[in-house]
């Protein structure tokens, strides 16, 4: 699990993070879990967004963007608030909350 880099100088305005499962992890398991412990998280896309109907005038088809099409099945958010802190990034990284 690796953060992504604030340059120096710089500060996170993060509203929500971005988390990238490996194929094997079962995203519905792993959003549960951080409910159950009480970090917010989120799916935001049910579908690839060039799927979606709003996009249907472009004409893209299933297998156009295969790299959106592979990650949307495992990406999620969290959610960060001023209760959630930084911490969670060790926890997060210790997958303890995903050893199905």
């Amino acid at each position: 699990f690796t953060t992504p880099r604030v340059p120096d100088k710089y500060i996170s305005s993060w509203a929500q993070y971005s988390i990238l499962l490996p194929n094997n992890i079962d995203r519905k398991y792993v959003v549960e879990n951080l409910r159950k412990i009480g970090i917010p998280s989120m799916v935001y896309y049910k579908i690839p967004i060039h799927l979606q109907e709003g996009y249907s005038r472009f004409g893209y088809n299933e297998g156009d963007f295969f790299i959106s099409e592979r990650n949307f099945i495992t990406v999620f958010r969290l959610i960060f608030s001023n209760i959630l802190k930084v911490m969670i990034f060790p926890f997060f990284a210790s997958f303890s909350i995903i050893d199905k």
